[in-house]
């Protein structure tokens, strides 16, 4: 089944081959993903179909207002209501 955690850095490389895979020139650079995971008012999650990376959410939160930066489902399992899924657990 699917299960939503925050990202570790270990996931950062599957988290940026998707990036790369989904917006392509307008993709983000691993090392901004990297100051994302640091950044203390920014997190990330990751969807995962046991250890496989499906998805991710990039946000921040400060005090009561949370922006969503980025979010990506893998080609293959998009069109599937990962995304809503992904945003209900949000």
């Amino acid at each position: 089944m699917f299960k939503v955690e925050e990202a570790k850095k270990e996931d950062l490389e599957k988290i940026y081959s998707l990036e790369l895979q989904l917006f392509k020139e307008k993709s983000w650079t691993y090392n901004m993903l990297a100051k994302e995971l640091q950044n203390f008012c920014s997190q990330i999650w990751v969807l995962k179909k046991e250890e496989e990376v499906l998805g991710y959410l990039i946000f921040r939160e400060i005090l009561d207002e949370v922006d969503i930066l980025r979010m990506g489902i893998k080609l293959e399992y998009q069109n599937q209501k990962l995304g809503t899924l992904f945003l209900n657990f949000f």
